[in-house]
C-alpha cells in the first residue's frame, strides 16, 4: 500500500511555498484473486485461519491471528485489522455509523473474543487470553 499526494503549483512571490496540497489517497495493488498463487490465509468474516494446520503456509495465518490479538489487546477491545491480504478496519458497529465501509462486520468484532484461538506467538508474548484480558 502507497500514499499519492496531489498538489497543486502555489502562485505568488513567496518561493518558500512552492505547491500547496490538495488531496491524499491511499493506493494499492489490485490483488488477483484468480491466480493460482493467491492464497486468503484470514478474512473478515472470521478470526481463525482459513488454512488446514497441514498447510506449508499455516504458521503464517497463526502469526497474522496473533497480531489482531496483540492489536484488539493494545486498543483495549477498541479495533483490529482483518482480512490482511486487503486490509480492513474492524470495531463495533454504533448506531449507522460505520465508518469503514461494508468490510467491517460488526458481528463478527463482537465475536473476536470467542473466535480467536491463542497460539505460540500469544504465548511467546504472554498475551493474555482475549476472555482474561477482560476487553
Amino acid at each position: 500500500m502507497s500514499v499519492a499526494v496531489s498538489h497543486d503549483q502555489a502562485s505568488g512571490n513567496n518561493v518558500a511555498n512552492t505547491s500547496s496540497l490538495l488531496r491524499t489517497y491511499l493506493v494499492e495493488e489490485v490483488i488477483d484473486t484468480d491466480s493460482e498463487d493467491f492464497v486468503k490465509v484470514v478474512h473478515n468474516g472470521n478470526a481463525v485461519p482459513l488454512l488446514a494446520l497441514e498447510d506449508p503456509l499455516y504458521n503464517i495465518a497463526q502469526f497474522l491471528c496473533f497480531t489482531q490479538h496483540i492489536q484488539y489487546f493494545k486498543n483495549d477491545g477498541a479495533v483490529f485489522l482483518s482480512d490482511l491480504q486487503d486490509p480492513q478496519i474492524m470495531m463495533e458497529i454504533s448506531g449507522n455509523k460505520n465508518i469503514f465501509g461494508d468490510g467491517n462486520v460488526g458481528k463478527v468484532f463482537t465475536l473476536f473474543p470467542k473466535q480467536h484461538i491463542c497460539n505460540k506467538y500469544c504465548e511467546w508474548f504472554k498475551l493474555p487470553t482475549v476472555k482474561e484480558s477482560g476487553v
